[in-house]
């Protein structure tokens, strides 16, 4: 069972009642093709959209983000090339 709901993945008739509740708020019985359908919404996030900063933002630090790690790995890789790891013979 999904947790969420979205347009298209129940009947319109089911959506456009769950559309208008709010967090905790039932919806009545709901009759559609012979079967009764009841909607208790436990939580309602409206969805937001970001500012074009806000969203530029964001871009930039997982840019930032991703380049670091791609760096150290990049570094990591370098160094095990390089390495010349010897182990005593009670080690081996």
């Amino acid at each position: 069972m999904r947790p969420w709901l979205t347009r298209g993945c129940v009947m319109a008739v089911l959506y456009a009642a769950a559309e208008t509740l709010s967090t905790r708020q039932a919806a009545g019985p709901i009759v559609e093709a012979g079967n009764v359908h009841l909607i208790l919404m436990e939580k309602h996030d409206a969805g937001s959209v970001r500012s074009f900063a806000q969203a530029r933002d964001a871009v930039l630090q997982d840019y930032k983000k991703d380049e670091q790690t791609r760096v150290e790995n990049s570094n990591l890789k370098y160094l095990k090339g390089k390495a010349d790891i010897r182990l005593a013979p009670e080690y081996r």
